[in-house]
């Protein structure tokens, strides 16, 4: 990819991560996203004034035919609140210029996450939910990537995968 396309994958990771609106629970394109274990336990902690809540999960991602670009930011948090999802967390994404993270199709990779937001207090990213414990899923945004350009094609427009349904339980309770 051209350096002089490095400021719009920028932009267009931290656009999609920042949203906050509901999405819709339909999964676009093959690509799997698999979060584990299927129930963990947030913590709480203060430090000056601001409450913390956080958790920690396993994240797979299964690429099935195409090459994408994995944004270096912009997976968000949704919560399920009667039969709608709705964005709870989305976590601060700095501008560095950074060159594409390509996803080969048919590869994988495995990770963790660490999910921090604010309860309470001057601070952010805000946890955007007045409880804790409840079902929850990971949006995890995709770009289109030509193999043959070998840059994402212009006007590419993010594709949003869903992860498997987990439990979070808050710990204080």
């Amino acid at each position: 990819m051209p350096k002089s396309m490095w400021p719009l994958v920028a932009v267009l990771s931290v656009a999609v991560g920042c949203s906050g609106d509901a999405l819709s629970p339909e999964p676009a394109g093959e690509l799997a996203v698999q979060v584990t274990p299927g129930r963990v336990h947030a913590e709480r902690s203060q430090t000056g004034g601001i409450e913390w809540l956080q958790f920690r999960i396993n994240l797979e991602v299964k690429n099935g035919a195409e090459d994408v670009v994995v944004p270096h930011c912009g997976t968000s948090v949704q919560r399920k609140e009667g039969v709608e999802w709705r964005t709870v967390w989305t976590p601060y994404c700095d501008l560095a210029l950074r060159p594409p993270d390509v996803l080969k199709a048919g590869k994988s990779r495995d990770g963790q996450s660490h999910i921090m937001g604010v309860l309470a207090g001057n601070a952010g990213p805000k946890w955007q939910s007045a409880s804790v414990s409840g079902q929850y899923r990971l949006v995890y945004p995709t770009f289109p990537w030509s193999r043959a350009e070998g840059r994402m094609p212009p006007n590419a427009e993010a594709q949003l995968h869903y992860s498997n349904t987990f439990e979070v339980v808050d710990g204080s309770e």
